[in-house]
């Protein structure tokens, strides 16, 4: 019985080593996608190491999950047996297709803040016929992995151990010959090879800098530019030291109301008199300027950038330290009555641990069931709060839209540009689908995102305080629709300036500025909000050093030859002509142009020591 036993486990376990194969050569087939969003290789070695490192990292990825399948073949009845193992290779193959939706939208691979912020909803959402869609394609997964086992099952007492012995070895060679070149490519800063690492998913290839710089192998300066910026991404975890020093604060005698209206994933484009009627004619009687920055190519760090007027880089050590803003700690201070709306719930970027974490009874969430009645929701809370708050004391609120960053539009609005696609399905698109459709859904959005803010401009109106309101407009982050085309469709994939430049006015202020600011085209961003809001408003007379990376908006023109953009797993020295690209876990970089293309050249030093001393300044 015993013997029985081992023949059919071994016969069983022949049967899933080929499916193995099979499973590999998809999986290889499917990770030549990530490939589609990267330059042709220059040379014979680099297309020797892509080979090499997709065969090797997809055979040893799909070989490392079939082990947790092993288990399985002790189950006697074929047909279960099958079924389970079908199941978890369609898990397999499934995770890594969509791992290629996800890198196509925003050129990062599924990672733990991607699986948050889906589970945590309201943030990301999909739409019926996109899941229905997936639904179909895991179907037919599980029908290929069926036939497949079926097939293999039924031929494996045929089949001889030759070809998993060849195929393994063919393996062992790929996976030795990658990592040997990677060692070589990054102790030289070889970037047409290093920047391959970043293609395949929970690929680490090797490094040995520290025993080839005994021997003299190694690029230095290069091999220490990596390890300055691994070290910089260390201390954003560190104690904080902020304020630098204690807030000098005079009294305030005539205090402004503050209203800030920010909406997510908005384009510079959209913000003109056809799409945003309503917002850009009160914002004419404000100043506008025209050549503004988000801090990151996404919420969390745009919205950081825009209350802590710090890079986002240092999102973990305030999370970590749980500190709030200084900016809303002196609003408390001067007893602000403080409104907080917003679309999406406060909990995932952890906002309501950050930013808002000193407000007593925080508004975390909207009750509507979508982004549209979300959306007006918020609006029709914060006209009730206006309406109801003591109107003899200042007060701060901020409504954030999310309608624009879905794509959605009511059913029965009117107001419409055509041609206009029904929906927005990230399956449908690819770098030669036509952008006008989606624009024109995005500015409808737009559209109707304007309507509801009409009623807040209105409310201000009707209630008296608009003359003696300052009124922030902005947005989180940009939102691309492939505009460099390379089939990047959203935010957090890049750092263009369709990601990351966003429409900002302010009404109610000094307009000074928009002329200084706008006649020099000097760029401005959101760590330039809260100083010039302290410093004009709020009665703070500290050196800007002491709690901020930003520029005094009314004080002289500052001109910035770059400026530091952050996602939630790089961030960008962005100059007028470039882009150079970090990633802090690696050390590894890479320069680019303006519509994110390779380019000839190499990262400004003096550039690059700068910014590691902004990322420290306020870490112990």
């Amino acid at each position: 019985m015993f013997s029985a036993l081992l023949s059919r486990i071994s016969l069983n376990s022949k049967a899933l080593g080929y499916a193995m194969i099979a499973n590999a050569l998809i999986a290889i087939a499917i990770a030549c996608n990530y490939f589609q969003y990267m330059s042709p290789p220059q040379d014979a070695l680099t297309w020797f190491y892509l080979a090499t490192a997709t065969l090797g990292q997809m055979s040893l990825l799909t070989g490392l999950f079939s082990l947790l399948l092993l288990p399985l073949l002790f189950i006697k009845g074929q047909r279960l047996r099958n079924i389970l193992i079908a199941l978890g290779l369609t898990i397999f193959i499934g995770w890594l297709i969509t791992d290629v939706l996800v890198y196509a939208q925003y050129r990062f691979h599924i990672n733990a803040v991607v699986i948050e912020m889906v589970l945590s909803g309201g943030v990301v959402t999909f739409p019926l016929v996109f899941m229905l869609t997936t639904g179909a394609i895991i179907a037919l997964i599980f029908a290929v992995q069926w036939t497949v086992l079926k097939y293999t099952t039924l031929k494996a007492a045929t089949w001889t151990n030759n070809v998993r012995r060849r195929f393994v070895a063919i393996v062992a060679i790929a996976i030795v010959s990658s990592h040997s070149i990677h060692v070589f490519a990054n102790a030289h800063g070889v970037s047409s090879i290093t920047n391959i690492t970043r293609y395949l998913p929970l690929y680490h290839p090797t490094s040995a800098n520290r025993l080839l710089t005994k021997y003299d192998l190694v690029d230095s300066e290069f091999v220490a530019q990596q390890r300055q910026i691994k070290a910089s991404a260390k201390n954003v975890h560190s104690p904080l030291n902020y304020p630098r020093s204690a807030m000098q604060v005079s009294e305030v005698s005539n205090k402004k109301d503050i209203l800030w209206i920010v909406v997510d994933s908005w384009r510079q484009d959209s913000f003109t008199a056809q799409y945003m009627p309503n917002l850009h004619h009160f914002a004419e009687q404000g100043c506008q300027l025209d050549n503004h920055y988000s801090t990151g190519n996404a919420t969390r760090v745009g919205i950081f950038g825009l209350f802590y007027a710090l890079p986002g880089t240092y999102w973990h050590a305030f999370y970590n330290n749980r500190r709030s803003p200084l900016f809303m700690d002196r609003l408390q201070q001067l007893d602000y009555q403080i409104g907080v709306f917003a679309s999406a719930h406060l909990r995932n970027p952890q906002f309501d641990q950050t930013v808002f974490s000193n407000i007593e009874n925080l508004r975390i969430e909207s009750k509507g069931e979508d982004v549209i009645s979300r959306d007006r929701e918020i609006t029709e809370e914060w006209v009730a709060w206006n309406n109801q708050r003591d109107k003899k004391e200042a007060a701060f609120s901020f409504l954030f839209y999310d309608t624009p960053h879905a794509y959605a539009v009511p059913e029965d609005y009117k107001h419409k540009f055509e041609p206009m696609s029904p929906d927005f399905n990230y399956l449908k698109l690819n770098n030669n689908s036509d952008v006008e459709p989606y624009l024109n859904r995005y500015y409808t959005s737009a559209h109707y995102t304007d309507s509801l803010i009409a009623d807040v401009i209105e409310s201000l109106r009707k209630s008296g305080k608009l003359e003696n309101t300052i009124v922030v407009i902005t947005g989180d982050h940009g939102q691309e629709i492939n505009d460099n085309k390379q089939n990047f469709w959203g935010h957090n994939g890049n750092f263009t300036d369709a990601q990351l430049k966003v429409p900002f006015a302010i009404v109610g202020s000094d307009n000074s500025m928009c002329q200084r600011w706008n006649k020099r085209q000097t760029i401005t961003s959101h760590i330039d909000i809260v100083p010039s809001l302290m410093n004009k408003y709020l009665g703070v007379a500290n050196e800007l050093v002491d709690y901020t990376t930003g520029e005094n908006l009314f004080a002289p023109v500052k001109v910035r030859p770059w400026l530091l953009a952050a996602s939630y797993s790089k961030y960008a020295i962005i100059e007028q002509d470039s882009i150079t690209e970090v990633n802090a876990g690696t050390g590894g970089f890479e320069y680019l142009d303006k519509s994110n293309r390779s380019k000839e050249g190499k990262v400004n030093s003096l550039y690059l020591q700068q910014v590691f001393h902004r990322m420290q300044r306020f870490s112990k």
